[in-house]
């Protein structure tokens, strides 16, 4: 079996770039959880999407590894609505800014 990884750089500043595009910025809070942030509206609420690795140790840096997207209420931070794993970043994507275009 080959390595789907393809070479394009640094797939961690890819995501990085990749995710500017749709509004995220990095993050790093007082838990010292790293992970991206944008202000979407989400099942008619705005909130603060957040993506990370599972676990949220670190940033993303695999393309192709699973993603953890979690769902805060932008007046309680704090507080988590919802979250869920996708397969990778770019399902990630998909749902949370593609499928309404369609």
């Amino acid at each position: 079996m080959t390595n789907m990884h393809f070479p394009f750089g640094s797939e961690a500043d890819l995501i990085g770039k990749l995710l500017a595009n749709y509004g995220y910025r990095a993050v790093v809070n007082h838990r010292d959880q790293w992970y991206y942030q944008t202000k979407m509206v989400w099942r008619g609420r705005l909130v603060h999407c957040r993506l990370g690795r599972v676990g949220l140790s670190r940033l993303p840096d695999d393309l192709y590894s699973e993603t953890w997207c979690g769902y805060y209420d932008a007046s309680e931070p704090d507080s988590m609505l919802y979250d869920e794993v996708h397969p990778n970043i770019f399902a990630c994507i998909k749902r949370n800014h593609m499928e309404d275009a369609a």
